[in-house]
């Protein structure tokens, strides 16, 4: 898959997918206009949804949709979520929400539809949500490696010159 920038409106992009054997085959239109960062990804085990976010409806939000024949959508996130992440199973969807946690959302599907169950707050980050990719990731055991940026004010510098001078020879 890859994001191909819409001229007109570069906020937006085109997701496409190129097969990996691709010998005179030209890219399949799975998204017609998404984020610039999108952070598209895949259901595990190849079981045909991508999970991905949009802001069409004015603020970030989470969404699932068929691939590579994207169909119905369907909102995972409530109010705002960015960086989806699949866990290893495919039956929970992470992302972060406004205020930064990392939210769960359990995930079934069926042949052409999704329920999504209960939705539960795990703990509040400070991974920054303009990453292009998500800044976070879960293991097997479902343990969270997460890239969290802490913002201090930075300490004085002090400078010393002619410091030779105070050596003792």
């Amino acid at each position: 898959m890859y994001q191909e920038t819409i001229q007109q409106t570069p906020q937006f992009s085109a997701l496409k997918a190129l097969p990996l054997i691709s010998e005179g085959q030209q890219p399949v239109l799975v998204l017609d206009r998404i984020d610039a960062l999108s952070n598209a990804v895949l259901m595990p085990g190849g079981k045909g949804w991508l999970a991905y976010q949009s802001s069409e409806s004015g603020q970030a939000e989470v969404y699932l949709t068929r691939f590579p024949n994207a169909g119905a959508r369907y909102q995972i996130s409530l109010a705002g979520g960015v960086q989806p992440v699949w866990n290893t199973d495919g039956k929970r969807l992470y992302y972060l929400d406004v205020g930064q946690r990392l939210i769960a959302a359990d995930i079934r599907t069926e042949k052409d539809s999704v329920q999504v169950g209960a939705r539960s707050t795990l703990f509040q980050t400070s991974v920054t949500p303009s990453f292009d990719e998500a800044a976070y990731d879960v293991s097997r055991d479902g343990r969270f490696l997460m890239m969290d940026f802490v913002i201090d004010t930075p300490s004085p510098l002090t400078l010393m010159t002619n410091w030779e001078a105070g050596l003792r020879k």
